[in-house]
């Protein structure tokens, strides 16, 4: 059903996320692709103008801002940093 895929994204979510913060660079990767399915899965899915497009907006950019802090040269480092010391 909907909302057991919806929950079962939520999970990815949360699991990928605590996973980069563990730094493994794989989660990080695949939260980035996460990231950006979401964003451009959001923006091209149709919703009549009003409330309803304005949130489908605000989600989409949460997951480009969250996407441009995670694949930033910083992060990037940092996760590499946690792998060097494996």
């Amino acid at each position: 059903s909907e909302r057991s895929l919806q929950r079962k994204i939520k999970e990815a979510y949360l699991a990928l996320w605590l996973l980069t913060l563990a730094r493994r660079r794989w989660a990080r990767t695949l939260f980035m692709v996460l990231l950006t399915a979401d964003a451009v899965l959001s923006l091209l899915e149709p919703v009549p103008l009003g409330a309803a497009r304005l949130l489908t907006l605000g989600t989409a950019a949460l997951s480009v801002m969250a996407l441009l802090m995670v694949s930033g040269t910083a992060a990037r480092a940092w996760v590499a940093e946690g792998d060097a010391r494996r």
